[in-house]
């Protein structure tokens, strides 16, 4: 990103040296005129290229740069401009100097000088625009240079952030997995728990009724009835063996 910026800041400068140096639109010959608007519009289309290319600025920041190159092909037009313009003056002189005298060969001449004196003016201008222009692009680097600095900032901070929540995970992970043991191991407790209070309410249970003498009041109870169910069981018997022998 940093070299991209770099080459928007070489192409602007050179786009400015070269606008900047641009000769006289009196002093410049048709084919070289052409020639050097040439090279400068690919040299225009270029840092709109590399502009283009620059993803750290923000969509109003390239807008405003995309306005000051617009600048650029505005004063290469003007220059060029002012080229025609003269080479049409010249002509026209010329045609008039040849039909005209001496006459008219001053009116054209200082019909010329008037030209010559705006065209300064015009480069005069056109040098004083390119200097602003070149100092708003200069800016507008210096803020994507910023934009980038920040965004680089706001990437490294995602990235520690995202190692923390990362180191956070994994934290949490062992803790859930304690926190599992935990409950199994609590469960477990609990369960032994109330084994032991069940068979302390048993022995409890036992003591106390042996203290009362329920339970050997039960087993003499139960031997009672047991002994009577035998004696029973045996009259039965033998009352039923008597009836036998009496029929």
């Amino acid at each position: 990103m940093l070299t991209s910026m770099q080459s928007v800041a070489s192409l602007d400068q050179s786009l400015f040296e070269a606008l900047s140096a641009l000769p006289s639109p009196a002093a410049v010959a048709p084919d070289v005129a052409e020639a050097t608007r040439q090279s400068l519009r690919e040299q225009i289309a270029q840092l709109q290229r590399a502009l283009a290319r620059e993803h750290g600025a923000t969509p109003e920041e390239h807008e405003r740069a995309a306005k000051q190159i617009a600048r650029y092909e505005d004063q290469l037009r003007r220059w060029y401009g002012m080229v025609q313009q003269h080479l049409s003056e010249s002509r026209r002189t010329n045609l008039l100097a040849g039909s005209g005298g001496s006459a008219s060969a001053s009116a054209s001449a200082s019909a010329s000088g008037a030209p010559r004196q705006r065209i300064g003016g015009g480069d005069e201008e056109l040098r004083s625009g390119l200097r602003e222009t070149r100092q708003m692009m200069q800016t507008e680097l210096q803020r994507m240079h910023q934009v980038t600095e920040a965004l680089d900032h706001g990437s490294t901070t995602i990235g520690n952030t995202d190692e923390a929540y990362s180191a956070y995970g994994q934290r949490l992970q062992k803790a859930g997995a304690l926190l599992s043991k935990l409950k199994r191991k609590t469960e477990m407790d609990s369960t032994f728990i109330w084994y032991a209070f069940l068979f302390f309410v048993a022995v409890c249970c036992y003591i106390i009724l042996k203290r009362l003498r329920i339970l050997s009041l039960t087993y003499w109870a139960a031997g009672e009835v047991w002994s009577l169910s035998v004696f029973s069981s045996e009259l039965f018997v033998q009352v039923l063996t008597m009836l036998g022998l009496a029929s």
